[in-house]
């Protein structure tokens, strides 16, 4: 076997980092939610129902990039397991939405605390940089949307600059790295709450 000379990183793509990034999200996602009953893509599905729902199957594939086959059969295993239902779509007469039941809701926040847990340790690893990485990714997903032919995504952060402001003030003593951590656990919960209209 002929020893090879290590590869030159930059031979490599944006789309191939993209890959290896989406492969350990996926893996470490399932990792933290074994005990959960529900998987990584299980989670973000229940997430986008939960925060942007009740949606039509086709908007939730138009939002996620995921082919109608693969939706229709995460909305199977969801409606299996008791934890979505489906109704007329009042703007539509010939689809329905699809929305979280009680019990989807509660598999949700149960499987929240693991995620929590995995997302602050993350983030922390980020900060102070997580906003502005999550608007570098914002950006990368606009052209992968537009390169696709897909829509816009269900949310913006906005700017660089006009994000910046939506960033918290806090004028007290310092925080320990464990309480920071838990702060942001927290304001990940809040994220991931629906909000009243």
């Amino acid at each position: 076997m002929t020893v090879r000379e290590p590869p030159n990183p930059r031979a490599t793509s944006l789309l191939f980092d993209v890959w290896l990034i989406m492969q350990l999200t996926s893996g470490l996602l399932d990792e933290s939610l074994e005990g959960s009953r529900l998987s990584g893509d299980d989670f973000g599905l229940y997430s986008l129902l939960r925060v942007f729902g009740p949606a039509t199957p086709t908007q939730v594939a138009r939002w996620t990039g995921m082919r109608p086959t693969s939706v229709s059969a995460a909305l199977k295993r969801m409606a299996g397991r008791g934890h979505s239902e489906q109704r007329p779509n009042p703007a539509d007469g010939r689809s329905y939405l699809v929305g979280l039941t009680p019990t989807g809701v509660d598999a949700h926040l149960t499987a929240a605390e693991p995620f929590l847990d995995v997302m602050g340790r993350v983030t922390g690893g980020l900060a102070p940089d997580e906003l502005e990485m999550r608007i570098w990714l914002q950006r990368l997903d606009a052209v992968l949307r537009a390169v696709s032919g897909m829509p816009e995504r269900p949310y913006s952060l906005g700017t660089g600059r006009q994000a910046t402001g939506a960033q918290l003030r806090y004028d007290g003593r310092p925080l320990t790295p464990a309480q920071e951590q838990l702060v942001r656990r927290y304001i990940d919960f809040v994220r991931t709450t629906p909000q009243e209209p």
